[in-house]
């Protein structure tokens, strides 16, 4: 069966206040949020090594079902310097899964004009993907430097919530 608009393309269900509930086991078609998950950086952390690093890890968590996806999305805060090496200090940070697949990268580079200069910027990045088993899921946030510059990622003890990681479980 098929309900249709009788005028129009807009198919309204209900007026303003009103509830619609769906009968048990009918689904919507369309995700919902399942349950949230926030981890504050406590502490800024450095890196000047060509090295990478975890800097926030995740709550463990349980999904409610293994059609479920993950939705992490990193704020961040950070400083770039040239590190007295450089003048085109770059960094990068990932969101990693259980399994240690890179799910998103984001290259952060700047060219300064004196290698022991720098600056501070801000930055978002989301990662949306299915983890495949529902018990004991992690979430890893971490970044890198090419070697030659420094970068900075301020937690807490420098601003107030300066970089977090949010998990949200959608349902399928």
């Amino acid at each position: 069966n098929q309900v249709d608009p009788a005028t129009g393309t807009t198919l309204t269900l209900g007026t303003s206040g009103d509830t619609v509930n769906l009968g048990a086991g009918v689904t919507a078609g369309f995700g919902k949020i399942l349950q949230v998950q926030t981890k504050v950086l406590t502490t800024t952390v450095q890196q000047t090594a060509a090295s990478t690093t975890t800097f926030i890890t995740s709550d463990d968590f349980t999904l409610s079902s293994t059609n479920s996806y993950v939705l992490a999305v990193l704020a961040f805060n950070y400083d770039l310097q040239g590190y007295s090496a450089t003048t085109t200090p770059t960094g990068f940070l990932t969101l990693t899964d259980t399994a240690g697949t890179i799910q998103a990268k984001q290259q952060v580079k700047d060219r300064i004009a004196v290698n022991s200069e720098g600056h501070d910027s801000s930055g978002c990045m989301i990662a949306y993907f299915q983890e495949g088993s529902v018990s004991s899921r992690k979430v890893y946030a971490k970044y890198g430097s090419d070697g030659s510059g420094q970068l900075r990622i301020y937690g807490n003890s420098s601003f107030t919530n300066a970089t977090r990681l949010m998990i949200f479980e959608i349902g399928a």
